[in-house]
């Protein structure tokens, strides 16, 4: 689990005290966007909320991979069988997005000191290697911190211990850290984002599977549900505040209503269903039309809604999105 490395803006409660639905509640009316940290020492918790809604928990187990769930039912579960010590942070509304769609991620097993291979260094190689990681930068002897976000070696944003609202943006910013820390010591920790889970279960070395599809089209075919799965979520949460009507009841119906463009889905029996934070395609579907389909019609809706400019920002820091772009699915509007 990453943790915004900002002042959190309430710190030292303990969860025996607080009425938790009712203490996210008040933190909607007084800071708006934010999360709340539950910390004990065998389980961690992340609650991601904006001004309306609790938008999505993390559970994270001691050697076990977290756990996302964008019900909050198994998050108060988990919040009651044990005390925890509490803390808020603020995050921006933009940034608040960009840290409840975080994909999945591998820590490297060891860290790397500034000694070995100085913080400039490092730089080059991840945007040499167009890597898609988090770089978290622990100085020594001095209590600031900070997690630099990289997306195929473009830098996306960072969250600063002295700085506020959980990703900053800036490349200004950037380069004036990097020109202040470069001769500080301190340790790096990498965290891989692997947007591709099921591609270790492959042969690395086959260029081409027995029908000619590409492994890296079968890895992409296979986690296409995740894909939309977050897709959709994206979706829901930028257009539910302002439509009059459910997101995905507004999807099914566009689909309809283009019924003549898409000869390969029946509008009134889906190729795919989405609940629960789940998308699924039903097993005769064709995926990737299927999947098209679907943003297209996401993309209407944006735009009547005029949050064209909100999604687009939201999208932006989606680690998926250059791999989709590349096989022509539609995001520039």
């Amino acid at each position: 689990m990453i943790i915004p490395k900002e002042k959190p803006f309430i710190d030292g409660l303990n969860s025996y005290y607080l009425d938790t639905d009712k203490f996210i509640e008040h933190l909607q009316g007084e800071i708006g966007t934010g999360c709340v940290y539950f910390n004990s020492s065998g389980r961690e918790i992340l609650i991601y909320f904006d001004e309306m809604d609790v938008i999505r928990g993390v559970i994270q187990e001691p050697g076990q991979s977290a756990k996302v769930s964008p019900s909050m039912v198994p998050i108060f579960e988990a919040i009651s069988q044990r005390n925890y010590l509490v803390s808020v942070t603020y995050l921006d509304p933009n940034a608040i997005f960009y840290w409840a769609q975080i994909p999945p991620f591998k820590r490297s097993k060891s860290k790397l000191s500034s000694s070995e291979l100085p913080l400039v260094e490092l730089m080059k190689r991840l945007v040499q290697k167009k890597v898609s990681c988090f770089l978290e930068v622990d100085f020594e002897g001095i209590s600031e911190s900070c997690i630099l976000f990289f997306n195929e070696g473009e830098f996306t944003g960072a969250s600063y211990s002295w700085g506020k609202g959980g990703l900053n943006p800036s490349r200004d910013e950037f380069k004036k850290f990097l020109n202040a820390y470069q001769s500080k010591k301190a340790v790096f920790t990498i965290g891989h984002f692997q947007p591709e889970q099921q591609q270790e279960e492959m042969d690395s070395t086959a260029s081409t599977s027995q029908n000619g599809i590409s492994v890296e089209d079968q890895v992409f075919l296979s986690n296409l549900s995740t894909v939309m799965g977050e897709f959709t979520e994206m979706y829901v949460q930028t257009v539910k505040k302002k439509a009059k009507a459910e997101p995905v009841d507004l999807l099914y119906q566009r689909i309809v209503v283009r019924a003549d463009e898409y000869p390969f889905m029946d509008p009134f029996n889906p190729s795919f269903d989405y609940a629960d934070g789940v998308f699924s395609f039903t097993e005769d579907a064709d995926r990737e039309k299927t999947a098209k389909a679907v943003i297209d019609c996401a993309w209407d809706i944006v735009d009547e809604n005029r949050l064209q400019k909100k999604f687009k920002t939201v999208l932006s820091k989606w680690t998926y999105k250059s791999s989709l772009k590349e096989r022509d699915y539609l995001f520039d509007r």
